[in-house]
């Protein structure tokens, strides 16, 4: 990763960046880019660039941009590429905050965007622990790797850009992932792999879905799939599926081939027809196993042993031990306790009392009247009042615990609001001063 420098850059100005000089960045943003090589020895060869690489512009002509692409050179068409002028966002960003709060050595710690810093809040002990300067950004997605995030920024000067890096904050340093245009290309989903040696990207570009996988360490593109519809991760075990196969790809090993595409050596599970969903199957990953909603209820496949078992479960978002369930159920929300053989009756029936939220390490978060107003409450495992927050309406980040925090901007006033279930305490943090 490259030491953060954000100043302002000329357009033909070079860029320092991972250590070596570097002509203008450009990201593929086409399914069918070809750049025409430039060899004496092989005039007229053609290359097709997988969608979401980053190439070096050295050089313009009408229509045309001259590029290197490992180590390669040639011609590409302009309107394959979108082309980065060093600004990650120019647009100025209220504050805003990380949605994951992190435990380190017994103490909680919240991630905030602020007047152009990336801080480092301890929670437990209410002071701003450490701060970094960065670049202007709209969104912050944080890794299971504490203090590894992928930032996008959004940039307007030729066009409405989608900007990645990846973003160190113990280091300050950051890895430029790629530029995508807005129009063209969807950025659908967003994960890191469990162990955050990957980060994967869904695209939507008109209709078709192409998954891009960068490393975390530099950021550089590692491998793609255009057949795959979703995908999820095992650690670095990239699990994919179209509307007819699972199949699965342990990138820890050097890869075969540049595309992760459906390979009958790779072959986790056919998806059979019984499951009837077609186009809209979801699945998740969880432990071992790889679970899949069809319209009889949850399926499981063991990613070690291979094979695949029913299970009790109506939908996919569980708990951490996965003894609640909460499903819709005929267009009505449902949550099942597993340990008692029952559902939770606030969270469950037609009109339920409470509307779920989030699940904590031993706890509920949902949402219910209290004195007529929309309180956010948490429950117990069968559905009991723990705690009534009072300080914290629209919660934004959330912590194991059942900690919560949000932040709002008035004017010139920022308040940071934090309520922390265990201690049964909540405090405000007040900033003047605007952005």
């Amino acid at each position: 990763m490259k030491a953060n420098s954000y100043k302002p850059i000329l357009l033909f100005i070079l860029i320092f960046s991972f250590s070596r000089i570097f002509a203008l960045q450009a990201t593929v943003n086409s399914l069918d880019a070809r750049m025409e090589i430039e060899d004496s020895k092989k005039r007229g060869g053609f290359l097709v660039l997988p969608p979401g690489t980053v190439v070096q512009i050295d050089r313009s002509a009408v229509g045309f941009f001259h590029i290197i692409y490992n180590g390669i050179s040639g011609w590409i068409r302009k309107d394959h590429l979108a082309v980065y002028d060093g600004v990650l966002s120019d647009l100025q960003p209220k504050p805003f905050l990380s949605k994951k709060i992190i435990r380190e050595n017994g103490k909680d710690y919240l991630f905030l965007f602020k007047k152009g810093k990336l801080i480092k809040y301890n929670i437990t002990d209410r002071i701003e622990e450490v701060s970094q300067n960065v670049p202007d950004f709209q969104e912050i997605y944080p890794s299971s790797r504490g203090n590894l995030f992928l930032l996008r920024g959004v940039s307007t000067n030729r066009a409405i850009l989608n900007n990645l890096e990846l973003y160190d904050f113990l280091s300050g340093k950051s890895a430029y992932i790629g530029s995508f245009r807005d129009s063209t290309f969807e950025i659908s989903d967003i994960k890191f792999s469990e162990d955050a040696n990957f980060v994967g990207i869904l695209f939507i570009i008109s209709g078709h879905h192409i998954i891009c996988i960068y490393r975390t360490d530099s950021g550089a593109f590692y491998t793609y799939s255009t057949d795959a519809l979703q995908f999820n991760w095992k650690n670095s075990l990239l699990v994919l599926n179209d509307n007819r196969y699972f199949w699965a790809y342990d990138l820890s090993s050097p890869l075969k081939e540049l595309k992760v595409n459906f390979n009958k050596d790779n072959l986790l599970i056919k998806i059979r027809p019984e499951w009837g969903l077609g186009n809209y199957l979801k699945s998740v990953v969880r432990d071992d196993s790889l679970y899949i909603a069809t319209r009889q209820g949850i399926v499981a496949f063991d990613l070690n042993l291979k094979t695949l078992r029913k299970t009790p479960f109506k939908g996919l978002i569980f708990n951490n031990d996965m003894n609640l369930n909460y499903f819709f159920e005929n267009e009505r929300g449902r949550m099942y306790n597993f340990r008692l053989r029952h559902d939770i009756g606030i969270f469950s029936g037609a009109q339920p009392e409470a509307v779920f939220e989030a699940f904590t390490e031993s706890n509920i978060i949902g949402r219910a009247k209290y004195k007529k107003i929309d309180t956010l409450f948490l429950y117990s495992d069968n559905g009991d009042t723990v705690y009534r927050y009072k300080a914290v309406d629209n919660p934004m980040a959330f912590g194991d615990t059942g900690i919560t925090a949000e932040i709002n901007t008035e004017k010139d006033l920022t308040i940071l609001s934090i309520e922390d279930p265990d201690k049964g305490e909540f405090f405000y943090i007040f900033d003047r001063g605007g952005k």
